[in-house]
């Protein structure tokens, strides 16, 4: 199975499922910023998947993560995204469009 089959604006099971494998593997060999990994597992038990992450190295940029999500777009952000801007006011959020696969980015304060 490869990446290339799951597409579109909603995370699929079986697309979690695999990522979730991808995600063990980086984490076998130390390839996640281990800051991060409390985070990771906390956000990945949620309706979404992480993508990717940075804990923003050497202060070129802020940290952030990546996720898909098993809601519509509408969902996602009356249900993950605005709760979360509430608890956490500095919290922005960017859409990802331009891709094959809807993905999300919460850049952290």
């Amino acid at each position: 199975m490869t990446l290339e089959k799951f597409k579109g604006n909603v995370l699929t099971e079986e697309e979690k499922i695999y990522r979730l494998k991808q995600l063990e593997k980086v984490c076998e060999v130390g390839e996640v910023d281990k800051e991060f990994l409390p985070f990771l597992f906390i956000i990945n038990l949620y309706p979404v998947v992480t993508t990717q992450c940075c804990c923003g190295h050497k202060g070129k940029e802020k940290p952030h993560v990546d996720f898909r999500s098993s809601f519509s777009v509408e969902d996602t952000i009356n249900k993950i995204i605005r709760p979360l801007h509430e608890l956490h006011p500095g919290i922005t959020v960017e859409l990802f469009t331009e891709c094959e696969r809807l993905r999300y980015c919460l850049w952290l304060p």
